[in-house]
């Protein structure tokens, strides 16, 4: 039974007796924050499960059942129409000098993924 629970078992997406998220489940969304973050709001409720927004607020929520069915939503989403960056989340590589992105009024850097 413990090594069901270290390994992520059946228990590990259980709420802890306190109404936080097990730690298992806090990894998770931090993996998911670290990874996705700059370009998506990333949380979970008991409404709605697990919950992405997209920073440029284009698109509804995204939802789903566990961090990896969330994850895999996110990465889909964000295939069809990448989320503008800031440019200091790309490292600072910034010259300063701004050009004009593809799309019309949308200022980017070159540190700005295309």
């Amino acid at each position: 039974m413990e090594r069901e629970r270290a390994a992520g078992g059946p228990s590990a997406e259980k709420p802890a007796e306190d109404g936080l998220l097990c730690s298992v489940d806090e990894a998770a969304l931090e993996a998911l924050r670290f990874g996705w973050g700059d370009a998506y709001l990333i949380g979970h409720d008991d409404e709605r499960g697990y919950w992405a927004a997209r920073r440029d607020k284009i698109g509804g929520l995204l939802t789903a059942g566990n961090p990896d069915e969330l994850r895999q939503a996110i990465t889909d989403d964000y295939a069809i129409k990448p989320v503008p960056r800031e440019p200091a989340a790309l490292g600072g590589h910034d010259s300063g000098q701004p050009i004009f992105g593809a799309d019309p009024g949308a200022l980017l850097t070159r540190s700005a993924e295309p």
